[in-house]
């Protein structure tokens, strides 16, 4: 039996989506978000919610990031 399955993921209530910043990868049953170059302004609660004609589910983390004392986010580095 094949059940239609629909996955959401959010971020502070709004819903992510497919980005270079933020990858959704399916392999089979797994589902993950990967967050690239992660900075403190990614901190927050990230929600992810199945749904599917039995119901719903829903799972939420928070994500807390801390900068480098030695490292600092800039467009340009001089050496």
């Amino acid at each position: 039996m094949l059940i239609d399955m629909h996955l959401f993921r959010y971020r502070d209530n709004q819903e992510l989506r497919q980005s270079t910043k933020h990858l959704k990868k399916y392999d089979r049953n797994n589902y993950k978000l990967e967050i690239k170059r992660c900075t403190p302004d990614d901190k927050g609660e990230y929600v992810v919610r199945a749904t599917n004609s039995y119901g719903e589910k829903e799972y939420a983390v928070f994500l807390t990031v801390e900068s480098m004392y030695w490292f600092e986010e800039k467009e340009t580095y001089t050496i």
